[in-house]
C-alpha cells in the first residue's frame, strides 16, 4: 500500500530533522539553523521540530534552542 504524497513528504522531512540530531551528538539548533541545515522552510520546519518534541525525541532549551531529549534510563 502506498502513503499518500503528503504523508511520505512530511516524514522524509521528519526523518531529515531527526537525522540531524542523530548524526551530530550534543548538537544544539535553533529553528532557523535545522530550517537552513535541512533545507526547509521555517514554518514546515518549526512544525517538524513540535513534532519531534511531542514525540520526546527533543526539547527546547535556554534561547530556543533544540537538542536530543535527555531520556530517563529508569523509564
Amino acid at each position: 500500500m502506498t502513503q499518500p504524497i503528503q504523508t511520505r513528504r512530511f516524514r522524509e522531512a521528519l526523518a531529515r530533522v531527526q537525522g540531524l540530531f542523530i548524526d551530530t551528538p550534543g548538537v544544539k539548533l535553533t529553528i532557523a539553523d535545522a530550517a537552513r541545515m535541512a533545507s526547509l522552510d521555517r514554518q514546515v520546519c518549526r512544525v517538524l521540530v513540535r513534532t519531534l518534541i511531542e514525540t520526546g525525541f527533543l526539547e527546547q532549551g535556554a534561547r530556543g534552542m533544540f537538542s536530543v531529549a535527555h531520556r530517563n534510563p529508569s523509564r
